[in-house]
Order: structure tokens, then C-alpha cells, then sequence
């Protein structure tokens, strides 16, 4: 009982659309409007400004970091029920009830997950990996791959449970359902990079 309670709460929590609660609150205004009529901090950020953006983001990965830290570390629950409550966090930012079923990307909701479970290691080499890969090339969805593989990089020299892994695998296939138009334009390298590629020839 206690870990589908963890599950709801998890689900429950992580659907509120806070970039659009902010939207609406300070700007009068719909965030899907603008960009890729995504209801995440992108486009918050785009509309509203720096601080409205980085409220939206705060609060998406807090909604997700918040019910999964307090599952590791006041319930007892293990690694299959993390995994558990962690995915509900991610379906409910992805397909929250408030929006239809049309959620976010659940990229700030990624970050929120990965720093309860990794206890706060992962935010050093996850932000080097995205200045890294987003200084190399400009698709955005592409850097978030590519530093899915930094966090797997880390739960497997750490030793994680099979359970942990299959949470990755969902969350990677998830990113990839949520960005699929984007996927397609591949990997683009930055001029900066094309033209030192050149030079070489």
C-alpha cells in the first residue's frame, strides 16, 4: 500500500504544469503559444524572461526530486519500488490529467529524478556533458541523449540494481517518444566545429 501511495503522490505531484501555472499567473498568457507549444520552462523562459524560466525549471525539478528523495530516504522502499515511484513522476509530467494528457518533455523532470537517486553526484558531470554536447552541436535533443549516457555511465560504474537500469532504458525511450520530429534532423555540428574540420582537409 505504501508504495502505490508513492506512486499516486509521485504522479499526482509531477502533473501540475508549473511553467503554465507561472504563464498564466505573471503573463496572462498560454506558454504552449510560442516555440514548440511545449508547457515546459523553454518556453516559460522564451515568453516570460529569465526569471520566469528558471522558476518553471525550479519547480519541475522539484516536483519530480521532492516525492522521489523522500522515498529514499524515509520509507524504505527499494530499488524496484524507486524505480516504481519514478516512473510515475515521469508519466505524470508527461501525460498529466491537467492538460489532457498532453504534458511536457519531462526533461527538467529527468534532472529532478536522476539528482534524488544519484543524491546530488550527477549534477557536476550532467551539467559539463550538456555544456559539452550543446557547444559541439545544436540539436537540442541530441545533447539530452548523448548525456543519458553519461548518467548510465555512472549507475553502471556504481554498481545499481537491474531495476535502475530499466528506469533509465524508460526514461531514454520516453525522451525519444516525446522529441521524435526532433530526433530526425540528427546530429548538426556547430560551424565552429565545421570549420576546423575543414581546415584539416
Amino acid at each position: 500500500m505504501i508504495l502505490i501511495f508513492w506512486i499516486l503522490v509521485a504522479f499526482f505531484i509531477s502533473s501540475i504544469p508549473w511553467p503554465m501555472v507561472l504563464g498564466f499567473l505573471f503573463l496572462n498568457r498560454d506558454i504552449r503559444e510560442i516555440g514548440d507549444n511545449n508547457p515546459g520552462g523553454t518556453n516559460a523562459w522564451k515568453m516570460g524572461g529569465w526569471k520566469i524560466g528558471i522558476s518553471s525549471i525550479f519547480l519541475d525539478l522539484s516536483k519530480a526530486f521532492v516525492p522521489i528523495y523522500c522515498v529514499i530516504n524515509f520509507t524504505g522502499i527499494e530499488s524496484w519500488g524507486i524505480s516504481a515511484v519514478a516512473v510515475g513522476s515521469l508519466l505524470g509530467n508527461a501525460f498529466t490529467p491537467f492538460l489532457k494528457f498532453r504534458g511536457g518533455k519531462s526533461l527538467a523532470v529527468t534532472g529532478g529524478i536522476w539528482i534524488a537517486i544519484s543524491n546530488g553526484w550527477l549534477i557536476i558531470p550532467v551539467m559539463i556533458s550538456l555544456a559539452t554536447f550543446h557547444s559541439l552541436q545544436r540539436t537540442h535533443v541530441w545533447t539530452i541523449i548523448l548525456t543519458m549516457f553519461v548518467i548510465l555511465s555512472w549507475v553502471i560504474l556504481r554498481d545499481s540494481s537491474t531495476s535502475i537500469i530499466i528506469f533509465w532504458l524508460f526514461n531514454l525511450n520516453l525522451i525519444v517518444l516525446k522529441h521524435r520530429n526532433e530526433i530526425i534532423e540528427g546530429i548538426i555540428p556547430r560551424n565552429w566545429l565545421m570549420n576546423i574540420v575543414r581546415k584539416q582537409k
